[in-house]
């Protein structure tokens, strides 16, 4: 957005960068780095990482893992699909 572009302020508000779900398949294009200024959240930060990273662990499963993948490629995996997956499980 243009506030955040712009010369202003963040130590307070919120922002969300969002990333095509294509870019969470590969694992060395996305990292979530968080910080928060309000004491709540940051006393929750643990439970919240810890159910996170539940939800991503189903996607360790490679038949769940091919479901998503479809799904985020609008029912067709893409070509490079194939050859990640076989280096994936070497």
């Amino acid at each position: 957005s243009s506030w955040l572009n712009g010369d202003n302020a963040c130590t307070y508000g919120q922002a969300r960068v969002v990333a095509h779900p294509e870019h969470f398949m590969h694992a060395s294009n996305v990292r979530m780095y968080t910080a928060s200024a309000d004491p709540t959240f940051e006393r929750c930060r643990v439970a919240f990482q810890k159910e996170l990273c539940e939800l991503f662990t189903a996607l360790k499963d490679p038949a769940a893992r091919e479901q998503v993948a479809a799904g985020i490629y609008g029912g067709v995996l893409p070509p490079w699909w194939a050859a990640n997956h076989r280096k994936a499980r070497a």
